[in-house]
């Protein structure tokens, strides 16, 4: 639940695990594609590096699994600083997640990418800001802008933001821009 793990699926070897042997859950357990969730964004901070990913506490994800936004952060040789749930929704599938650093803060955007449930559309999406401890310094608001599986955030300058909307297999890409602070 705190770690990454990367499964190489070959039987002659086990697997690589980071950080510590004590976060890993052997192949053979786990009955999913995705063990610890999936990594979405990872940004470097001047202490250490921020993760955030798309997980659960319990890190077994299995096909209807509801993601949540996990703040994650190291030190730069691996160790543990903060572990910082963003989202707790137990209904919501949060697993579209992108960032930009701002400043000494952090732009998040996150949303369920695109909704099987609603023809492939992309879901609305939720922005906030963090500091380098995953604290919110703006909460989370959501929008009714898509925010899709294919959709990321792109830093114009620190106080503007642009986010690309496109589909798989799309000929086209919607630029939305963000206006930090006043225009």
């Amino acid at each position: 639940p705190f770690g990454l793990q990367v499964y190489n699926r070959n039987n002659k070897s086990n697997s690589v695990s980071w950080p510590p042997k004590s976060d890993y859950i052997p192949y053979s357990k786990v009955k999913s594609t995705n063990a610890a969730g999936v990594l979405e964004s990872m940004l470097l901070a001047d202490d250490g590096l921020i993760f955030l990913m798309a997980t659960l506490e319990h890190p077994n994800l299995g096909y209807k699994s509801k993601t949540d936004v996990l703040f994650f952060k190291t030190d730069f040789n691996g160790k543990k600083a903060k572990k910082v749930w963003l989202t707790k929704s137990k209904h919501i599938n949060e697993c579209k997640i992108s960032s930009v650093k701002l400043g000494k803060n952090y732009l998040i955007a996150w949303g369920i990418g695109n909704d099987y449930n609603n023809n492939w559309k992309p879901g609305n999406i939720t922005l906030a800001m963090v500091d380098k401890d995953g604290s919110f310094v703006i909460n989370p608001s959501q929008y009714n802008n898509g925010f899709g599986t294919y959709s990321n955030l792109i830093k114009v300058n620190t106080k503007k933001v642009f986010y690309i909307l496109t589909t798989n297999h799309s000929k086209t890409i919607k630029v939305n821009t963000i206006f930090i602070g006043s225009k």
